[in-house]
């Protein structure tokens, strides 16, 4: 996450345990914490209880793994002011930054520069390729600043996983725990989900010093390792295949954020909502194709969220049906709502995005 952050501008201060993160606090200002629920020496919510105590009133994100219901709840009693389950998305994340600081957002250099996209440009659902030996990041790798962030992340996990092998050569349980943790949480932020469930399973095995499996763990996350595409090949785009918008759908012949004239700290969000739409619409089609359900629901999800933040109302009823219609494997359903959606972002008028 430091580098997430770092790369939208936020001074980032970093502690290695909750007491750690105590002391910080005493000896200067912060805006905003994000904190880990599980630390050694101290946790989060250990940690979080002593700051209310010290009558530290700063927002206090959670971030966790868990989610199981009530681990919301016992955040907030912990003293959290707010929660976000891993895999981060970061668009969730930027968003809570520029609802909590009171410092402009940092605007990205695309946002300023984004022409807008006719309907002719966008590519066609059933057109695009299938390829499940490569695993590329759903992040927009066209944005220097988030192929930044993959790159890096991938040249640390090759080293994570050399740190695997070294603790499982010494059968060191405690750091295989670790290292498991780090991956489950860290991989989906950056936009690698394929590691999720493979990184929490291993990070079971080490809790339970699960001998007999441990070893094919370690071999499933290195194959995924392998399959990691940073630099996927630029594939021709085909013509959209208009979709007739489905009943009480809006489709406004032009469509601009609601923000733009009331909200001028929010133009360089919108203009990284836009700037990214095109990219994750480009993820899901590729997941209509293969069926992964669990991505199309994830998108959907996002875009509910993410749309309305930004001043795109007319996102919000398409993607929500589009996340029900993942859940109950609605195939044609689910095409017919990414071609709306589809035809909603080739409506977007950017030139007024600063």
């Amino acid at each position: 996450l430091k580098v997430v952050l770092g790369d939208i501008g936020v001074s980032v201060v970093t502690a290695e345990n909750g007491r750690v993160a105590l002391d910080r606090l005493a000896s200067q200002d912060f805006d905003i914490v994000f904190m880990d629920v599980q630390m050694p020496e101290m946790d989060g919510y250990t940690a979080a209880r002593l700051m209310r105590e010290k009558n530290y009133s700063l927002p206090i994100i959670a971030m966790t793994a868990d989610a199981m219901v009530g681990a919301e709840q016992k955040c907030l009693d912990a003293g959290y002011s707010e929660y976000m389950a891993k895999p981060i998305d970061i668009d969730l994340l930027v968003n809570r930054l520029a609802e909590h600081l009171s410092g402009e957002p940092v605007a990205e250099t695309e946002a300023a520069t984004l022409s807008p996209i006719t309907a002719d440009q966008a590519p066609a659902l059933d057109a695009l390729p299938d390829e499940p030996d490569k695993i590329v990041s759903s992040l927009p790798m066209t944005n220097p600043k988030f192929r930044n962030i993959v790159e890096k992340f991938v040249t640390r996990l090759g080293d994570q996983l050399a740190a695997i092998d070294s603790a499982w050569n010494q059968r060191d349980y405690t750091e295989l725990k670790r290292l498991g943790h780090w991956l489950k949480g860290s991989a989906g932020s950056v936009g690698f989900t394929q590691f999720v469930e493979p990184a929490r399973a291993f990070e079971q095995f080490a809790i339970d010093k699960a001998d007999a499996h441990i070893p094919d763990a370690i071999q499933k996350l290195h194959s995924i390792y392998s399959r990691i595409d940073v630099e996927p090949e630029q594939k021709a785009q085909p013509v959209l295949e208009i979709v007739k918008p489905l009943k009480g759908y809006v489709i406004p012949e032009k469509l601009t954020s609601r923000y733009l004239e009331t909200k001028p700290k929010l133009r360089p969000i919108i203009g990284k909502f836009i700037s990214q739409l095109s990219a994750r619409c480009d993820v899901v089609e590729a997941a209509v194709t293969i069926k992964d359900f669990h991505e199309i629901e994830k998108f959907g999800y996002w875009l509910k969220a993410s749309g309305g933040s930004a001043g795109f109302s007319a996102f919000t009823e398409p993607a929500r049906d589009l996340e029900n219609y993942a859940k109950e494997k609605q195939l044609d359903s689910i095409k017919h709502a990414v071609g709306v959606i589809r035809l909603l972002n080739s409506r977007i008028v950017t030139t007024d995005v600063e």
